[in-house]
């Protein structure tokens, strides 16, 4: 494999294509809070990157693959290596044969997802040890919107750096600024919607109870009278 380094605005490598395959360092989950029909709220923060970073090698007992496409099923042509919890995101470190590096290269996979479990159990103690992650896929329709595209270069001279193509177009910085200003406002407004349900629920449930306490006490004071009256009718007796 190749150990030329590639910097993508002038920042960290994040992939590099070589004669045994591609080499890579990616932020396969970045930080901020979403929402996916399918789980709900999904909150990236750094004690949940934490423990991923403290867990890594440890659990789970298989090598952590990197898969085409989600699934226990998916082929599997490359390993995660390493990891690091930074202020972005995880920032994982892995390799995948040439083939996949060249299927990337011609854009065939734009993006990647986590797999991870944040409650994961040790399966020899059944202790829970926290979040782990579990695989990384590579994928073109990522369920996190905070996600960046996949950059792999063919053969580059080291210190070269690949031109930010955000900062190349100001049109095209300008629809990514509007499309996350978009995600945000949804963002929000489902949250809106959330505390309006919620306080809509305390306000029924406090309904319910004050219902509940005016039946008690009614019951309360017939069984009073019931009482006064059968001592009346024992005095009588």
């Amino acid at each position: 494999m190749s150990s030329k380094t590639v910097l993508v605005d002038g920042g960290s490598p994040v992939a590099l294509n070589g004669g045994e395959g591609a080499c890579f360092i990616y932020n396969l989950l970045p930080v901020g809070r979403f929402y996916d029909k399918r789980y709900g709220e999904l909150f990236v923060n750094d004690r949940l990157l934490a423990q991923m970073e403290r867990n890594f090698g440890k659990y789970p007992a298989y090598e952590v693959p990197v898969k085409i496409g989600h699934g226990d099923g998916a082929p599997s042509p490359g390993r995660v290596v390493g990891v690091q919890a930074t202020d972005d995101g995880l920032e994982i470190t892995m390799t995948v044969d040439g083939d996949t590096g060249a299927a990337i290269l011609k854009k065939q996979y734009r993006y990647m997802s986590a797999e991870y479990d944040e409650n994961y159990v040790d399966k020899e103690t059944g202790e829970t040890v926290g979040a782990v992650l579990l695989g990384a896929a590579l994928v073109n329709q990522p369920a996190n919107p905070y996600m960046e595209p996949l950059v792999l270069v063919d053969d580059i001279e080291p210190n070269n750096t690949i031109p930010d193509r955000r900062n190349a177009d100001m049109a095209d910085t300008n629809d990514v600024v509007e499309l996350l200003q978009k995600q945000l406002s949804n963002v929000e407004a489902r949250e809106a919607e959330a505390q309006k349900r919620i306080a809509e629920l305390e306000a029924d449930a406090k309904a319910k109870d004050e219902d509940a306490q005016e039946r008690i006490a009614a019951l309360e004071a017939a069984n009073k009278v019931l009482r006064d009256e059968m001592a009346a009718a024992e005095t009588a007796k």
